[in-house]
């Protein structure tokens, strides 16, 4: 599978550029009192694109298995969706839901670097959203840690007969047989607790549950979740649920009517930006007493800030950080992570190729690699480097423009 699709360019030299509007200046005082909106709201980066296709994961409940969203397989087909964009998710009950809820969101980085809609039933609702929204506790704690989530990966959420608050009908063993993931489904357990502290569906993701009034197995406020769009059915039993034709066909519909968040304009040559990693949400830093170029979280510091100038051709770029000790451009050897240099020590031309799904690839010019932060990981002053398995996020990276021309 090809990463990328097309090469950012100049009018005439391919893709022609569009540049993002001008900034505004509001004086130095508090130029940088806009700079969370800017990350949050900017029009260059974020932009609603239309009806795209994105991938589709499907995840079963307790005992279940994903031929029970067959039906609404078929809607999705009938959609214009191919077999390609579906990927079925499966887990035993004599797992625990915490490593389940992590291998869902290894599997979905594994399938898919943009944005992907979520349908779950029963149990794989829990599983999901813990997937989703992540846990961060105390070492006390530590077995219930998701740490990375996938966020706003996931673009729609649904949750059919969704087991979101646990349920009481449960004991400690189903017809007589003991399953460890019951020790997850109880309201007072520790995965429930930790799984709706705090806001129960984050956004920007959309959410979406269907219940029965019929339902034989779940609770009616289990099914719903706070904050999703919550809509009921009558008649059907908790695994008739997803295929019922009312069920089918308001997913398909609120699949199709939610665009992607994403389709990166193409960043505009002298514009300057801090690009910020897809994976780690980090930005990338050139330091303030050395030449490592690092990740950091996102602030208005200046060296986070880089000018894009065009290379020795068109579609070849240098990206300038005026911060440390005047003009140093962001530069990588083969072997060697990422420094801040001047533009004799080479290394230093870039090609922008659009990634997959969000964002841009780095194509490090004189040496044919890729930059980005190792395995995506988010540890602060992580240096980046080159490589070439671009299928992961973790090489895809943003370019957030700078409030007021910073």
């Amino acid at each position: 599978m090809r990463a990328f699709a097309g090469i950012v360019g100049r009018a005439g030299g391919g893709r022609p550029s569009r540049a993002c509007p001008p900034a505004t200046t509001a004086g130095a005082a508090g130029a940088d009192s806009d700079w969370d909106n800017a990350f949050k709201q900017s029009d260059c980066s974020q932009r609603a694109t239309g009806l795209g296709k994105r991938a589709v994961f499907f995840v079963h409940g307790f005992r279940g298995h994903n031929s029970i969203f067959g039906g609404l397989k078929d809607e999705l087909r009938k959609a214009g969706y191919s077999d390609s964009k579906f990927h079925d998710f499966g887990w035993s009950a004599n797992d625990r839901l915490t490593p389940v809820a992590k291998r869902f969101r290894d599997f979905v980085r594994e399938k898919a670097q943009g944005e992907v809609d979520v349908v779950s039933h029963s149990t794989g609702a829990a599983i999901t959203r813990y997937a989703l929204k992540g846990y961060r506790h105390t070492l006390t704690d530590h077995e219930y840690n998701l740490l990375n989530p996938l966020g706003d990966q996931v673009r729609v959420w649904v949750g059919l007969a969704g087991l979101n608050y646990g349920t009481r009908n449960y004991g400690a063993s189903v017809g007589g047989v003991w399953y460890p993931c019951l020790n997850d489904m109880k309201p007072s357990d520790t995965y429930m607790k930790n799984l709706n502290s705090g806001t129960h569906a984050p956004g920007p993701t959309r959410y979406l549950t269907y219940r029965s009034l019929s339902d034989e197995q779940l609770e009616d406020w289990t099914m719903r979740l706070d904050g999703a769009e919550n809509r009921e059915i009558h008649g059907a039993s908790h695994d008739g649920v997803p295929n019922n034709s009312d069920v089918k066909a308001g997913v398909v519909k609120f699949i199709q009517e939610t665009s992607n968040r994403y389709d990166p304009v193409l960043p505009a040559i002298g514009g300057t930006y801090v690009l910020t990693n897809m994976a780690t949400g980090m930005a990338l830093d050139a330091g303030t007493a050395q030449d490592f170029v690092v990740q950091w979280p996102k602030t208005a510091s200046k060296q986070q800030k880089w000018t894009l100038e065009r290379g020795y051709a068109d579609g070849i770029y240098t990206l300038r950080n005026n911060y440390y000790r005047g003009p140093r451009y962001l530069r990588c050897a083969p072997g060697q992570g990422a420094t801040s240099g001047d533009s004799a020590f080479g290394y230093h031309f870039w090609q922008i190729k659009k990634a997959d799904g969000k964002g841009f690839l780095l194509y490090q010019d004189n040496v044919g690699r890729y930059l980005h932060f190792p395995h995506g990981d988010a540890s602060q002053g992580k240096q980046a480097e080159l490589g070439d398995n671009v299928q992961y996020s973790w090489y895809a990276w943003e370019f957030v423009p700078v409030p007021y021309g910073g």
